[in-house]
């Protein structure tokens, strides 16, 4: 005698009246087919059909998707020494890069129920947007003269002249008045230590009191003495080296045309 069942399949609910002895018969019989990841809730295959038995089936589908995000750029920044402060130039555009990430889902009759991260690639890296600020700053001196420069030192200067008591030469001495870069020695050439001011740097030298500013300078000689924060400046005659003596002052390293 048959026997009403009721399956929940597909999204509908199927009432069968049925001869069969078990739930596999009947799936059989009404041409239900039952995938190796499908899930059967209320029995299993070789249970026994009896009067009323309510049969679900849930429909399990895995896959493999594969979803892109995109990577943020960063913003670089970098010095540039012939740019004004103040000033920026962007030197390269930022592109985002793409993520790629897979993912194995699952769902349950047409639902998402689970969703595992299983790989991540980066497919095109972001590329950074680059801008260079500018590092140059003006100075202005008591006599109007304006001058672009890229560093500022504070250091101690002392004075000489190309005499013997300075320079250990005398009149004839065929490298007398010869700075060590081979330069003629005048006003304006200044001595320095090279680890402190390369050799060729172009300065102006701020007396820091009352005495006028030594001026726009070369630095173009060393001294055995002149190391560090102290630089040596050529005057043309000994009353000056006299009278300057030692004195606190302020060099700009002038910027790069």
């Amino acid at each position: 005698r048959a026997v009403p069942v009721y399956i929940s399949v597909d999204g509908a609910v199927l009432e069968i009246l049925t001869h069969s002895i078990t739930v596999e018969d009947v799936l059989n019989e009404n041409n239900i087919k039952i995938d190796d990841d499908d899930r059967i809730e209320g029995a299993v295959l070789e249970d026994r059909v009896f009067r009323g038995m309510c049969i679900n089936i849930v429909r399990v589908e895995e896959n493999l998707i594969i979803e892109s995000e995109p990577i943020s750029y960063k913003v670089e920044k970098r010095p540039n020494q012939r740019l004004d402060q103040g000033v920026e130039r962007k030197v390269r555009e930022g592109k985002e890069g793409i993520r790629e990430l897979l993912y194995r889902v699952v769902y349950e009759d047409g639902v998402l129920k689970t969703k595992e991260l299983v790989k991540e690639t980066i497919a095109t890296a972001p590329v950074n947007e680059l801008i260079e600020y500018g590092t140059i700053a003006a100075y202005t001196t008591s006599r109007g003269e304006t001058f672009r420069y890229s560093k500022v030192l504070d250091m101690r200067a002392t004075s000489y002249t190309s005499s013997f008591k300075d320079t250990g030469k005398n009149p004839d001495h065929p490298q007398f008045g010869i700075t060590y870069t081979g330069i003629k020695a005048r006003r304006g050439i200044i001595a320095v230590d090279p680890k402190v001011i390369p050799l060729g740097t172009r300065v102006y030298v701020e007396c820091l009191g009352n005495t006028p500013d030594y001026g726009f300078a070369l630095a173009a000689d060393i001294g055995g003495a002149i190391k560090g924060d102290l630089i040596d400046l050529y005057f043309e005659t000994q009353e000056e080296v006299d009278k300057w003596g030692l004195k606190k002052v302020r060099v700009y390293i002038l910027a790069e045309d």
